[in-house]
């Protein structure tokens, strides 16, 4: 299984084509929210979002529970819990929705932090260097689009 992560693209929709035409054999595309597309542009690309923060105009859950073959997710975009303070908050939403993969954006900050859950932030498509995380096989590893 193989799953893109991103977050913060900001209506970036260029890098977010050219990210999509690098990986065209991905199973999901989970979105942690800013992503600033369209209705219609989160449904052509089938992509799973949460809102963020500056999603005004799209009715969009806060957070999503996604169950695969092998993962529980807990994902949302981490303003509501504080993330650039700390991930204390968003880690136990995380745990308290039995997920073993969390996943959030807002900092622009790319992260990946292997412990009881699995923590990731994509970054952000929307400030250079443009980085997205792909998760494979249960291992994920951030890429930079050049």
């Amino acid at each position: 299984m193989k799953i893109l992560v991103t977050s913060d693209i900001h209506g970036k929709t260029h890098l977010l084509k050219a990210v999509r035409d690098l990986h065209p054999d991905i199973d999901y595309h989970l979105d942690a929210g800013d992503s600033g597309l369209t209705v219609k542009e989160i449904e052509q690309y089938n992509i799973l979002s949460v809102k963020g923060n500056t999603d005004y105009f799209l009715n969009l859950p806060q957070e999503r529970i996604i169950s695969t073959e092998e993962n529980t997710i807990y994902m949302t975009h981490g303003h509501t819990l504080d993330v650039k303070y700390g991930t204390a908050a968003i880690l136990a939403e995380a745990k308290k929705n039995h997920a073993n993969i969390c996943i959030y954006g807002h900092t622009h900050q790319p992260m990946i932090v292997k412990d009881e859950i699995l923590l990731l932030n994509p970054g952000s498509l929307k400030d250079f260097p443009y980085t997205y995380i792909i998760i494979e096989n249960n291992v994920a590893t951030l890429h930079e689009l050049n």
